[in-house]
């Protein structure tokens, strides 16, 4: 196999090699970039939702924090100008009652987002349910929902986030969600009424999350597709470009080679050859002015051993330096 083609071919080979690990190492980063930027929006996503849930809570929370604190005599008196005998404790507390539960009631159509809605439930074990707008039939008893397959229930949860985070927390569990056999991840955000002992809270399905998470997944993987097909098509040609420049380049390098070669043979056989055209200043073109005094001092000594042949002793032969043996050689035999 020539030279050039040999070079060629290995070069080609480390351009590929080259081309494939950059995209490799492009394709990978761009795919750690990706999932970073997913967590982000995930986390940007939740601490959202999050704040909304909060809201919601913190809204549901003065509704009744206002109708506690104007259930008291003193109050009803002042904003209602109702004016009670202290025989009348039972009116009072009537009015009262009646105000929470009104209030309660305007909580029980609350609804936010896909179904979301608000629930009270008690602080203290048993953890009774106070208001459930979705399942009514859990108002007035302990019901116990237990997370995932850890046998906790709900509400004890509820209980320890609202004690760690100093009366209000979130809590991220798996549930069953309404109407669905299968379980699926809730995140809630819980507050606590101290006066009443009542925990307010909200929380909406993951799977809400998870859908704008996969559809933002989706679509940064159309992009990675897209850069693996850019890059493809880019290396393709580059690849290609290389190859023809490297033959190209190899038969400008193989070429003069082969002419040094055919020179040198011709020399070994005895042969008389011409100089060699020089039109490069490089390394190949030092070898080829090389060549071409060597043919001119082997022309210089078959002239001077044709004039020794020819009993010529009056031509002119000077060696070219004391180490030119073959000239000092037949200087001495033609004496």
């Amino acid at each position: 196999m020539k030279l050039g083609i040999k070079l060629s071919i290995f070069t080609s080979i480390i351009v590929l090699i080259s081309i494939v690990v950059v995209a490799l190492f492009s394709i990978y980063q761009f795919k750690m970039e990706m999932e970073n930027s997913i967590e982000i929006y995930r986390h940007e996503e939740t601490e959202r939702v999050l704040d909304q849930l909060k809201d919601i809570v913190n809204i549901s929370y003065l509704m009744i924090d206002n109708s506690y604190r104007a259930s008291t005599k003193v109050a009803i008196e002042e904003r209602y100008g109702i004016t009670f005998s202290n025989k009348e404790n039972e009116e009072v507390k009537m009015i009262a009652l009646n105000m929470l539960l009104i209030t309660i009631d305007n909580l029980r159509e609350l609804r936010f987002g896909v179904n979301g809605y608000v629930w009270i439930n008690e602080f203290e074990i048993p953890y009774k349910v106070v208001m459930h707008p979705i399942k009514p039939e859990y108002e007035g008893y302990s019901k116990v929902l237990f997370i995932g397959d850890n046998n906790k229930n709900i509400y004890e949860a509820y209980h320890d986030s609202i004690v760690e985070g100093s009366g209000e927390g979130r809590v991220i569990c798996c549930l069953n969600k309404p109407d669905y056999d299968e379980k699926k991840i809730i995140l809630s955000w819980l507050k606590l009424h101290e006066p009443l002992g009542w925990v307010i809270g909200t929380g909406v399905y993951i799977d809400y999350i998870d859908k704008i998470i996969t559809k933002k997944k989706e679509e940064l993987e159309a992009q990675i597709i897209r850069l693996i097909l850019v890059i493809s098509l880019v290396g393709y040609f580059l690849f290609l470009t290389a190859l023809v420049s490297l033959l190209f380049f190899s038969e400008t390098i193989s070429k003069p080679i082969f002419e040094i070669q055919e020179k040198l043979f011709s020399l070994t056989q005895g042969k008389f050859v011409g100089q060699l055209n020089i039109k490069q200043n490089d390394e190949i073109g030092q070898v080829k002015k090389s060549l071409n005094s060597l043919i001119i001092v082997l022309s210089m000594y078959s002239k001077f051993a044709d004039e020794i042949g020819a009993d010529n002793s009056e031509y002119q032969f000077t060696p070219l330096n004391d180490q030119d043996f073959i000239g000092n050689s037949l200087v001495s035999g033609r004496k």
